[in-house]
């Protein structure tokens, strides 16, 4: 039979649907998937037509293709750029020479490795839609590559796959493969991780060189919950968490080691050592939804009060003793005046790892005739806010300077720029400073006494030594359009959060989930089993046994012996025979042992003359079951399943 219509259409829908996750992909260049996709449109709109070209045109093809990977490049992204793209054009000249089943069969499996690595190169939750339909698709595509097949050999049309039971098939499968993608050794995908794109949020490093546009997440980093539901104020949502300034070639890092025992009493974790009561002290509950290396303070806490062991990080940051655990939360008590920051400068802060003479000539042009510290610092906090824009844009990447190319090639960049930026040019001008990171702004609740700190409220900004008198004092040289403020929480807030939710779940249980998940996993399960099989033995005793021994004959005895158990299991006509005599029966006409089909029908047909058409036609389906038919398969199932429900049907 000639599918040629068919199996055109059948592919060039699969490698469109392959293609969709490419075009917000890095791995593969526009013009070659673009290309591919051409090939699939062309399948699915001309699906008449026949390509079938000579050896001579594949071989020049094939030179072609391997001119065009080379010229194309992407080794600077990885050896995956040039794989990707071979695929793509290989793929293309597959299914653009699909005319049989033959051909479908030999690139079927190169369309599928498109689709794979669509799958595997995606890192947004929105792939898991485009993954359920490829399971539904692939499982419709191999019904009808099967139902090509045995029309071929039967003679006869036998139709496409009912959906019901591709919906079934690929909803089994879905199922089957969450264990094995629980427990699975872990293999890190060649193509995740090497996007160009990173999400807002904290970290214990602030790498200027990492490339690629910051999205904003707004996922929740923290909540503060006013005690005693007074409005918080707006001065509070500069949470900090330290200081970082130890200086690498294009990062800024905190300290790892000097770290001081705090200072306790009546369970309390005392910052101010100048005050010893909390009476008069507005108390502010803060629960953090990572754990994190540090904790995030308002300005002002005199003290805090937690479940767990910290320890004070110079700089003035308040450090967790351990990393492992749940997410912390706990209590501070907040002085109306915020505390001024005394400790003292170290030679560390007015290093410079590499001292650039032309961001110190700018730095002397920006400061002018400044008399003392503090004087400079508003100076380059002013240049800085009022010359550069804000931008989420990255670095620069490689070997070169970060401040220098953000102050004079990009002039543009997100806090972190500005904040280094600024500790440099005071450095520059012996002025100790430091880079400080948290978060700024938030979203507040109807009331003002819950906030919510997402992760774009990250934000990084400077302290520098103005002298013994004042100590560290906060400079902020981003523009206010990069400065987060205390927003209301409203329903478009709420709708963010909640599919902020789904794609944290995702980043962490599926895209993400790794050994130490699997071993909780395999732990939690295996806790299970073990409580379960105490509970039995302990209610069930010597019982336990013959349950058991029952549910294995239930499983697998019964129905080895209706398998081999002979008659048992009739043909589909016959089955429906049986079921016709079973109505005579109950219509009052006593079906004797020795009546056979031709009996049955007569009577069946007598006894209700409007479904005789049907029944006759069922009787002759049963006859060709008992003596040799050739093709008692898919279409001859189909037939017997059509013609009862037209006897119910005419009977009813």
């Amino acid at each position: 039979m000639n599918h040629t219509r068919s199996v055109h259409l059948l592919i060039g829908g699969l490698l469109l649907w392959s293609l969709a996750p490419f075009p917000l992909l890095y791995i593969v260049l526009p013009p070659f998937w673009l290309l591919t996709g051409v090939v699939g449109l062309w399948r699915v709109l001309r699906p008449e037509s026949v390509w079938q070209p000579s050896r001579l045109t594949l071989n020049i093809i094939a030179i072609a293709i391997l001119l065009s990977v080379i010229v194309a490049g992407g080794l600077r992204v990885g050896p995956l750029r040039p794989l990707g793209h071979l695929l793509m054009l290989l793929t293309a000249v597959r299914v653009a020479t699909v005319n049989d089943l033959k051909d479908l069969r030999r690139a079927l499996p190169a369309v599928f490795l498109v689709g794979l690595v669509g799958v595997v190169s995606a890192v947004h939750v929105s792939i898991v839609p485009f993954l359920v339909g490829s399971l539904v698709l692939w499982w419709y595509a191999g019904m009808q590559v099967f139902l090509f097949e045995l029309s071929v050999k039967c003679g006869e049309e036998l139709g496409r796959p009912r959906w019901r039971h591709v919906v079934v098939a690929a909803v089994v499968a879905a199922i089957l493969t969450v264990p094995f993608f629980m427990l699975l050794p872990r293999l890190h995908s060649p193509l995740v991780g090497s996007a160009l794109a990173r999400e807002s949020g904290f970290s214990e490093a602030v790498e200027l060189g990492r490339r690629g546009e910051i999205s904003e997440s707004q996922a929740a980093a923290a909540t503060l919950v006013s005690v005693g539901g007074r409005k918080i104020p707006a001065v509070w949502l500069r949470l900090r968490a330290s200081a970082f300034d130890r200086v690498h070639e294009a990062a800024w890092a905190p300290r790892k080691t000097g770290l001081l025992s705090p200072v306790t009493k009546d369970g309390l974790v005392w910052l101010d050592p100048s005050r010893r009561s909390i009476e008069g002290l507005r108390a502010l509950d803060i629960s953090l939804e990572d754990r994190e290396r540090f904790l995030f303070l308002p300005p002002g806490v005199v003290a805090l009060e937690i479940d767990e062991g910290v320890m004070i990080d110079p700089p003035g940051g308040v450090v967790l003793r351990t990393r492992s655990g749940s997410p912390p939360s706990y209590r501070v008590w907040i002085a109306p005046k915020e505390m001024r920051r005394m400790d003292q400068p170290e030679p560390r802060d007015l290093r410079l790892r590499n001292p650039d003479l032309q961001t110190a000539r700018l730095t002397t042009r920006v400061v002018g005739d400044a008399e003392d510290a503090e004087a400079t610092a508003t100076a380059i906090e002013s240049f800085l806010s009022s010359e550069y824009t804000y931008s989420l844009a990255g670095g620069v990447g490689g070997s070169r300077d970060p401040v220098s190319w953000f102050l004079f090639e990009s002039r543009q960049g997100h806090c972190e720029f500005f904040a280094s930026a600024m500790v440099v040019m005071l450095r520059h001008e012996g002025v100790p400073a430091r880079l400080v990171v948290g978060y700024h702004g938030g979203n507040a609740s109807a009331g003002g006494n819950r906030v919510v700190i997402r992760r774009s409220n990250a934000h990084a900004w400077v302290e520098a030594w103005v002298g013994t008198d004042r100590g560290w004092v906060v400079f902020d040289p981003t523009p206010a359009e990069g400065i987060d403020g205390l927003e209301p929480f409203g329903l478009l807030d709420q709708g963010r959060l909640m599919w902020q939710t789904v794609e944290d779940f995702f980043d962490r249980r599926i895209l993400t989930f790794g050994l130490g998940e699997q071993i909780g996993v395999l732990m939690a399960v295996g806790e299970v089993v073990v409580r379960a099989g105490n509970w039995v033995v302990e209610a069930f005793r010597w019982w336990w046994v013959a349950v058991m021994g029952g549910l294995v004959s239930v499983v697998f005895v019964v129905p080895l012996a209706r398998k081999w158990a002979p008659g048992v299991r009739r043909p589909p006509a016959a089955r429906a025979v049986v079921r016709m005599a079973g109505k005579l029966e109950r219509a009052g006409i006593e079906v004797a042992e020795w009546a056979t089909i031709g009996w049955i029908g007569r009577t069946s047909a007598g006894r209700w003359p409007p479904a005789s058409r049907e029944i006759k036609r069922l009787m002759s389906l049963a006859e060709d079951e008992l003596y040799g038919a050739d093709c008692a398969g898919g279409a001859h199932l189909k037939d017997v399943r059509l013609t009862w429900r037209k006897v119910r049907k005419a009977l009813r």
